[in-house]
């Protein structure tokens, strides 16, 4: 992960060093609380490496998601297919 990013982390924010790679950002809480967000769509498909993608996903919500690491936990991204090119 970028030494920028992890800078504007807060200490007790909880990481997944295997989706370095995924990551899309450090998301600012309203509670100014800051976590890592990581990239849906990259980490499924970092996921189905290793697996179908039926199953990444699946893993993604039960493993993933559904750890609920508590208040730190990072975020996920779900980014429209043309949200960057759109004007504003």
């Amino acid at each position: 992960m970028n030494e920028e990013l992890v800078e504007m982390l807060e200490d007790k924010a909880v990481t997944f060093p295997e989706f370095d790679d995924c990551v899309a950002g450090v998301v600012i809480r309203a509670n100014g609380e800051s976590v890592v967000c990581y990239d849906y769509y990259k980490v499924i498909a970092k996921l189905s490496l290793d697996m179908s993608e039926e199953d990444a996903v699946e893993h993604f919500y039960f493993n993933v998601v559904g750890a609920n690491l508590g208040e730190y936990t990072p975020c996920f991204l779900f980014t429209a297919p043309d949200a960057l090119s759109s004007d504003l």
